[in-house]
């Protein structure tokens, strides 16, 4: 028996221009347009939120890094799919169309994907910038500054310290501890350009630091062992010779420190009120060690006042490098200081052997500088330094990310940071807005980096580049304190003696030492003045009692610190001050040995 024919459904005309479903000419033309326009929307939106939210807290080896990306990544397959974009930009061949139409075609949606791509992008940038305004007014409401430095008096090369401490550090000698350096890599306008085009293109190849010249130690590792037993009072003769080889040989260099001091007037060259060029300052510590050297070869030859001298150029090199307002210089400042206060305490005996109480260093032992300066450079740092990132181009950024900005995450791939910053760059005042509120809580809180819950709550708002650019500063400000701590301890031991000189005893009492610093307080230099407090707070050792004070306990004949105290202990019978406190410091040394380490 014959099975009956199944009747099937006669097939829907297709939705082409030629069938009863065709779309209007001004539908198809409408859908080139906002299509390719919406997947350039999303190819500037979808990546830069990813970078800026994802990335920063999960980190490229995290789970949940590769399961965002393989949601982002199967997201954007159906975005497209459902967009229809392969129809736009690749036209059906059996379509009744020329190459040149088909061309046309693709030119078209390219046209309009990158027209979005821009459009969208200055629409975050736009945002950005309102996010970022109303970030800056909570900064004043703080209490806190936007300003920059104003910019310091011109001053000619051959009257300008910063020139001639350069010129000091590049003299011939000076080989023996490093290479050449310009004053900047890249001059501010009109200042240093000589400097620069004379010593910059040398770098490493006058580099001749690796010389041994103590046995198998360099000049550098030579002045460490010295210095660290001239302190200690352990120098050997032979110690003692080649430091006088090294003085002499270095004298070149010296000549020109001391010229350098004698003018006393600094110009770092530096414009504020543009994007500013900061100067190569690191080759200052070595000439800091070298000066502290010549001050104890030249207190044990009996030249005092040369030895004076030594130590006050020290201080006036660390205060030249303070005044760029920088981190980096305020903590190069603080390993002066401390280098240059720790001099005094070997070399005090000798000085007072010869009727020299050291009075003259304290106009320049102006240790409170470094937390005021500490807290200027870190709000520059926080809140004016990126101001060039507010009005920086779009290639221009890339370009940035490109030179060195984003080696860090690309691993010196140039083409990776480039296109980094190319995708980046509209939501960069988004990424700058979002810090604001936890550098306003670490300018607050001196103890606020202690609670680390509190911490992540504020650092969970930060996008890549401000989570990146807020590191932990609790221990550069425990270093200050340390150095504070040294200095102020050396001002205690001068004043002191200046009692001692003139009465021919040790203050007897604490009542007595405190009247003699406001009885003899200068105006003008500031000092001898109340009795300056102990700074350290023990940060470096967990539940450790803070000695932090200006309280005076009376030592017993001999005794010294053998608890956590507060303040100071000072010994009525020999002279001798000590920090009160047992705790250890960043270098694992007692605050007490302070003065005698």
């Amino acid at each position: 028996m014959r099975k009956k024919a199944i009747l099937k459904p006669a097939k829907k005309t297709p939705n082409t221009r030629f069938g009863r479903n065709a779309q209007t000419s001004a539908e198809i033309g409408w859908q080139r347009i906002w299509r390719p326009a919406a997947a350039g929307a999303l190819l500037v939106t979808v990546p830069g939120f990813y970078i800026g939210k994802i990335i920063p807290w999960h980190g490229v080896m995290n789970s949940w890094f590769w399961l965002a990306t393989a949601f982002l990544g199967i997201g954007s397959l159906v975005i497209l799919k459902k967009l229809k974009l392969s129809k736009i930009f690749i036209p059906p061949v059996s379509a009744p169309r020329s190459i040149q139409a088909r061309s046309l075609s693709f030119l078209s949606a390219f046209f309009f994907l990158t027209a979005g791509y821009i459009l969208v992008g200055y629409f975050w940038w736009n945002m950005g910038k309102i996010a970022l305004a109303f970030a800056k007014s909570d900064v004043l409401a703080a209490g806190l500054s936007l300003g920059v430095p104003e910019n310091s008096p011109v001053v000619p090369d051959e009257k300008n310290a910063v020139y001639l401490f350069n010129q000091a550090w590049n003299a011939p000698s000076m080989r023996r501890f490093g290479s050449v350096s310009p004053i900047y890599d890249i001059p501010p306008k009109g200042r240093f350009e000589n400097n620069t085009r004379t010593f910059g293109p040398l770098g490493e190849k006058t580099d001749f630091s690796k010389q041994p010249f103590f046995g198998k130690k360099t000049e550098s590792e030579f002045l460490t062992v010295f210095n660290g037993d001239a302190t200690a009072g352990l120098l050997t003769r032979k110690e003692k010779a080649y430091a006088r080889k090294l003085l002499k040989e270095h004298e070149d260099c010296l000549r020109l420190m001391d010229r350098a001091f004698e003018t006393k007037s600094v110009d770092w060259g530096i414009d504020w009120k543009v994007e500013p060029s900061f100067p190569r300052v690191a080759y200052i510590l070595t000439q800091a060690r070298l000066l502290r050297c010549r001050a104890y070869m030249q207190a044990l030859d009996g030249n005092v006042a040369g030895a004076v001298k030594s130590i006050q150029t020290g201080f006036f090199l660390g205060d030249m490098v303070w005044q760029t307002h920088t981190l980096i210089a305020v903590m190069i400042d603080t390993a002066i200081l401390k280098i240059m206060s720790g001099t005094i305490f070997p070399i005090h005996p000798l000085l007072e052997s010869r009727g020299d109480s050291g009075k003259e260093l304290l106009p320049y032992m102006r240790s409170e500088r470094l937390e005021g300066g500490f807290s200027m450079a870190l709000q520059y740092e926080f809140f004016s330094n990126p101001r060039p990132l507010e009005t920086i181009s779009w290639m221009d950024f890339g370009e940035y990310c490109r030179q060195d900005y984003f080696n860090y995450f690309f691993g010196k791939n140039k083409t990776s940071s480039f296109l980094f910053g190319v995708m980046y760059r509209p939501f960069l005042l988004f990424d700058m807005a979002s810090g604001y509120e936890l550098k306003i809580q670490k300018m607050k809180s001196k103890n606020f980096e202690e609670s680390v819950e509190g911490y992540e709550n504020y650092a969970r708002k930060c996008w890549l580049l401000s989570l990146w650019a807020v590191p932990h500063y609790a221990a550069m400000v425990e270093k200050i304190r340390e150095a504070t701590t040294s200095c102020n301890l050396a001002r205690i031991a001068i004043e002191t003696r200046m009692f001692h000189q003139k009465y021919k005893r040790w203050p007897r009492t604490v009542g007595e030492l405190e009247k003699w610093g406001l009885e003899n307080w200068n105006p003008t230099s500031g000092y001898p003045g109340p009795l300056p407090e102990v700074k350290v707070t023990g940060a470096f050792v967990a539940g450790s009692k803070s000695p932090v004070g200006n309280n005076v306990t009376m030592a017993r004949k001999g005794e010294g610190p053998t608890t956590s105290g507060i303040g100071w202990l000072f010994d009525s019978n020999s002279g001798a001050v000590y920090v009160n406190s047992t705790i250890r410091d960043s270098k694992n040394i007692p605050y007490s040995f302070y003065g005698f380490e």
